[in-house]
């Protein structure tokens, strides 16, 4: 009787039990069993092996607005969990699994009035002119959000002050009528006739809120001495001065007086009220905590006001 010999050639995907030994293999091998065949002669198997591996892979990423995965060319626009079972190239399967998170973008428009010498700022641009403008920002989420200004600015108030005889008239053009007038003497209308020499400002404000610049003029056409006003031998010293100014002055009758330091934009930065007062008056006054600038006293007394300027240095 003959002995017999039988080989085996496989190549599979993962593992192999071979039906001569019952053995599972998981991976690739060479293995002989020797035994006795039917006729109790000698029986050679053998088993050339290959066990390629089945492969998986996971992709986890966040990206924004949409996402188009490269296994199996699906273009993604909301957040997945999803797999796709292929054959790798080794034959054996290959499982792909996409984590994918994503987030939106966005878009807006605002529209938004201001008046002249103001400003909008929006990401890191800053527009003042009426236009039409679109900002690009990051939002929290890693996007873009699109933002889209439609701004309108009104136009700058300019008032000119002019002179009619003994009066003061403000010349206004620009923003919107109807206006409102605030003079540092209190008034409120157009026009307004001066008591006294000095310095007169007027503050503008439209019907839509926005202000002007402040508007000077010196008079020095008001005939009224400081003697009209019961006032004598005013004087301020030093002046210039870098910080201390001494005003002194004689009250001929007896009267209430206001003294009063004002700076060049109107702002009230000295106050003294004095009631009842005859004689002389007699006050140091430190401007020391203010800009370098021109200043101007005004003593308000029953009869008018006395203007005098400052300089401080």
């Amino acid at each position: 009787n003959s002995s017999t010999a039988g080989t085996t050639i496989d190549t599979v995907c993962d593992s192999y039990t071979w039906p001569v030994n019952g053995v599972t293999y998981t991976s690739s091998v060479i293995d002989t069993v020797i035994g006795v065949n039917a006729l109790g002669c000698v029986e050679t198997n053998i088993l050339d092996l290959t066990i390629n591996s089945s492969t998986a892979g996971t992709t986890i990423d966040t990206v924004c607005d949409s996402y188009t995965w490269s296994v199996n060319g699906v273009t993604y626009t909301s957040s997945v969990i999803d797999t796709v079972i292929g054959i790798n190239a080794a034959g054996c399967t290959e499982l792909s699994i996409l984590n994918l998170t994503i987030n939106n973008g966005s878009s807006s428009s605002m529209t938004r009035i201001i008046c002249y010498g103001e400003s909008i700022t929006v990401g890191n641009n800053t527009y003042n002119q009426t236009g039409m403008y679109t900002d690009q920002l990051t939002t929290v989420n890693g996007c873009d959000s699109i933002i889209t200004l439609n701004l309108t600015v009104y136009s700058d108030i300019v008032s000119t002050l002019s002179q009619s005889g003994n009066d003061i008239t403000s010349n206004t053009v620009g923003g919107t009528a109807p206006y409102i007038y605030q003079w540092n003497t209190g008034e409120t209308s157009t026009q307004i006739t001066p008591t006294a020499n000095g310095n007169y400002w007027v503050i503008i404000t439209d019907v839509n809120g926005c202000v002007s610049d402040t508007s000077f003029i010196n008079v020095e056409w008001v005939s009224t001495s400081i003697e009209d006003l019961n006032i004598d031998k005013l004087t301020i010293y030093p002046n210039p001065s870098q910080d201390v100014f001494n005003v002194e002055f004689t009250s001929l009758v007896r009267q209430d007086l206001e003294l009063r330091i004002i700076n060049s934009i109107g702002e009230i930065v000295y106050r003294d009220n004095v009631n009842n007062h005859i004689g002389k008056y007699s006050n140091s006054i430190s401007l020391e905590k203010y800009s370098k600038a021109i200043y101007f006293l005004e003593i308000q007394t029953d009869d008018g006001i006395v203007n005098k300027k400052l300089i401080l240095q």
